[in-house]
């Protein structure tokens, strides 16, 4: 059913949930740029040497990380990259450059994109995808909702026969999967026979229909397959 009350506004708060966690790891994209930007030119740039490979396991493989040496200016220093890689991205006696702090070169930073640009980048393809799909959502949902209420209010009510009640466990909440109530009508203009579905029921309606009990649906009559609302009040 395309318009349900429970539906529509479940989905509605997981689009808006999915909008503002959007908009948070974007703006932490934003953060860690300008932070990274910031110390590209603030920083002093030079040249260093890989000394030597390392190695690290992590979850079901071998990480190599290079252990990079370079001259700073409180003299000598050594340093590894946060992240490692498989197979190893250097080699002994690779020359690279290095973004240090003068005020504090036991900080240094490898010029390389992984270590410059991951988080950044890592945040603001989450973060764009969690904003464009929430609010998509959210924005679909409200103009559900929106036509829920014209349903309501200007719909063309029709009687339907009440078919059966099942239990739809592709929904979950809290691990309970809701009921939906089935009726049927026979569409006079083209004979088409029309299955429609209720709202969402958190408790099984049976004992409270009966065989060819009538149901009020409200339809839009130019689209009555997909655009109605089943009246269980």
């Amino acid at each position: 059913m395309l318009f349900t009350t429970a539906k529509t506004k479940s989905l509605g708060l997981v689009g808006i949930f999915m909008f503002l966690l959007g908009t948070l790891f974007l703006v932490i994209a934003a953060l860690n740029t300008l932070s990274t930007k910031q110390k590209v030119d603030s920083f002093t740039k030079t040249s260093g040497v890989v000394s030597q490979i390392t190695s690290y396991r992590s979850k079901n493989s071998t990480l190599y990380k290079p252990v990079i040496s370079f001259t700073g200016t409180s003299g000598n220093v050594l340093f590894s990259p946060n992240t490692g890689s498989n197979p190893s991205s250097h080699s002994v006696g690779d020359v690279v450059e290095v973004y240090y702090d003068p005020t504090d070169t036991q900080k240094p930073i490898l010029n390389h994109w992984i270590d410059l640009w991951f988080l950044p980048g890592l945040f603001g393809v989450l973060g764009s995808a969690a904003t464009l799909g929430g609010g998509s959502l959210a924005f679909t949902q409200l103009k559900k909702e929106k036509k829920l209420t014209w349903l309501r209010a200007n719909g063309q009510p029709i009687e339907t026969t009440y078919s059966g009640t099942r239990l739809n466990t592709s929904y979950k909440v809290n691990g309970k999967s809701p009921y939906i109530i089935e009726t049927q009508w026979i569409n006079p203009a083209n004979g088409a026979v029309i299955v429609f579905e209720s709202d969402y029921l958190w408790f099984n309606p049976e004992q409270f229909l009966t065989p060819q009990q009538t149901l009020t649906v409200k339809i839009d009559p130019l689209h009555p397959e997909t655009t109605y609302s089943m009246d269980i009040s």
